[in-house]
């Protein structure tokens, strides 16, 4: 009888250590899977700025159509005349975006634009004008060393970013949402050559004196910032 009782005591106890040990177990294995689980779908952040990509930025004019303006330390956004005629400057950005895979999950990306104080082409100091500024995606190559009116790339109005202009005593442009830009160059990998900057009905007299990535300060050139998913 006491040896039965004895048996009983024993196999409970090894019963409790046994599941226990499972207990245990279970237990580290689901905080290792959220673990892996939060780890695979933490945030990313790229910051990128035009000098790492393949085409850079660029500005190029109406009024000079086969001019090429590659060494320029401003991207000028431009709608002013010129010895009685109208000139429109347009501006062209690229960032380099191979780190995100096409199936990657764009949470949002940013633009920030910044201000050339000491422009050549200065008027006199200050943004200038009232028309809407349009952030489009460029749909076809282009190079900032050769691109020039006459052979600006195409572009598409699908998701394009419309913003008010800011008059006044050099204002940066900054976090500007152009998230749906963004997830639409990500998700076509062969079809990725940035974006194009103009006003919206380019009548006179509109200016601003963007900073390009030949700007001798480093901390003015255009910034972007994409926050995302591995997937």
């Amino acid at each position: 009888m006491k040896k039965e009782k004895k048996e009983k005591g024993k196999n409970f106890i090894t019963k409790t250590f046994y599941y226990l040990k499972f207990s245990v177990m279970k237990k580290l294995g689901i905080f290792f899977l959220t673990a892996l689980m939060v780890s695979s779908c933490s945030t990313n952040k790229l910051i990128l700025t035009p000098a790492d990509s393949k085409r850079g930025d660029a500005v190029f004019s109406s009024i000079y159509p086969d001019r090429n303006y590659a060494e320029l330390e401003d991207i000028l956004l431009d709608t002013w005349t010129q010895q009685g005629k109208l000139n429109i400057n347009r501006v062209l950005i690229d960032f380099n975006i191979e780190k995100i895979s096409p199936d990657a999950i764009v949470d949002s990306a940013y633009l920030n634009l910044y201000v050339n104080a000491n422009s050549f082409y200065s008027r006199p100091g200050k943004n200038q004008g009232k028309d809407s500024i349009v952030i489009k995606r460029v749909t076809s190559e282009w190079d900032e060393k050769s691109v020039t009116w006459n052979n600006q790339p195409e572009t598409t109005t699908k998701n394009q970013v419309i913003i008010a202009s800011i008059p006044g005593s050099q204002p940066n442009y900054e976090d500007i949402d152009i998230t749906k830009i963004i997830r639409d160059i990500v998700r076509e990998k062969n079809n990725r050559y940035g974006i194009m900057i103009r006003y919206k009905t380019e009548r006179p007299y509109n200016v601003v004196f963007f900073a390009s990535s030949n700007h001798p300060n480093k901390k003015l050139y255009p910034k972007l910032k994409v926050y995302y998913k591995k997937n």
